[in-house]
């Protein structure tokens, strides 16, 4: 497991998740800019609308940037202890599974795969996040999801 090609492909992913956003942000001002303004019609919902989800959209693009900016600072950590910009592989009943626990929300979900292995995002604020958090290998670790879920820590890189 190359702890650095992993970190790596997170921050690809994510830079072209932002590409993406941005181009949405784009067309999302094109829309607002062609809508009616409240005083040029009685309807005009689209454009509040509108401008409701622009503000969203940038507030997931504000969290994806702050992301990336996080993941290129914690790319060269490697610690045994569980924590902020950790690889952690888990078994779980003969299966494993990789997470880059990164504490920045708008990285949460990103999955890549090497070696026929995904990786998942998560954040110290998700269940298994907080569970994990100061742990390290060869440490069981319990968190509550819709069910009580076991699994082993593997290896922490």
């Amino acid at each position: 497991m190359d702890r650095k090609i992993i970190v790596e492909m997170f921050i690809k992913t994510l830079e072209k998740n932002i590409t993406s956003s941005n181009e949405g942000l784009k067309i999302q001002e094109e829309y607002l800019a062609d809508q009616p303004g409240p005083m040029q019609s009685r309807y005009d919902s689209a454009l509040v609308e509108g401008q409701w989800q622009m503000s969203e959209m940038k507030k997931k693009h504000d969290d994806m940037l702050r992301a990336l900016s996080l993941m290129k600072e914690v790319a060269n950590i490697q610690t045994e202890i569980i924590g902020n910009g950790s690889i952690i592989i888990l078994s779980q009943n003969g299966s494993h599974n990789g997470y880059f626990l990164i504490d920045a929300k708008g990285a949460a979900g990103a999955s890549v795969m090497l070696e026929g292995m995904k990786y998942m995002a998560i954040t110290s604020q998700s269940p298994l996040g907080k569970a994990l958090n100061g742990k390290k290998s060869g440490d069981i670790v319990e968190f509550k999801t819709s069910r009580v879920m076991k699994c082993k820590v593997e290896g922490v890189y």
